[in-house]
């Protein structure tokens, strides 16, 4: 209050302060108190006005509790966002995942349909070439047959050209016969095996496409 008065004096503005009153039942409340000095002919004066502030504190602190609820469900609500963006998040990736693998099962599902029908149908067209094919050897005997009966060489250009006749219908056969062991169902089994014979019917199968392409295998 000294100080006040002393602000005051020096003709400054009207000091306010705040301080506490008791009630007669011992209950404090907040006051603020203003100073204003008064100049009148028989000296100075000091006018003291003094507020009630209760219902304003009241008002102050409702206000801070509202805001600081407001911040807490704020926060809590950021909270919740982030965790639902994550989540919707995890789970777009998911779907993504998911639906990636159905269209990988669905092609993978596609080609062995694909590689299913074209056994079938190589059963088939394998049956209706080994029968030629084994008609085409037993001619090129016979062809030889009637050659060394006739006394030709062995080794003249048409006895040549037989043996290459055979040979040629012996390779296509040997194909035929290896696609269908190939296309066979067989159960796997566990074995100790020499994978020369293994290796070298690979090389055969693929040693055509190879000449085409221009690959050597060694």
């Amino acid at each position: 209050l000294r100080t006040s008065l002393e602000q005051a004096d020096h003709g400054g503005r009207p000091p306010a302060f705040e301080a506490s009153a008791r009630c007669g039942d011992g209950a404090r409340f907040p006051l603020e108190l203003a100073v204003a000095t008064m100049r009148l002919s028989d000296g100075r004066r000091y006018l003291i006005t003094v507020h009630d502030v209760s219902e304003r504190k009241a008002n102050e602190q409702a206000l801070q509790v509202a805001h600081d609820q407001l911040e807490q469900r704020v926060a809590e609500r950021t909270r919740d966002l982030v965790a639902s963006n994550r989540r919707l998040s995890r789970e777009i990736d998911e779907h993504r995942r998911t639906e990636a693998e159905l269209l990988q099962t669905r092609d993978e599902l596609v080609q062995a349909a694909k590689l299913a029908a074209i056994g079938q149908l190589s059963a088939g067209i394998n049956h209706e070439i080994n029968q030629p094919l084994t008609a085409i050897a037993n001619y090129a005997e016979a062809g030889h047959s009637v050659l060394e009966a006739r006394g030709e060489p062995r080794d003249g250009e048409l006895p040549r050209l037989i043996d290459e006749i055979g040979h040629q219908a012996e390779r296509a056969g040997g194909c035929v016969r290896k696609m269908r062991a190939f296309l066979g169902r067989r159960r796997a089994r566990q074995a100790p095996i020499d994978l020369r014979p293994v290796l070298e019917e690979a090389v055969g199968l693929m040693s055509e496409e190879a000449r085409v392409q221009g690959v050597s295998i060694e």
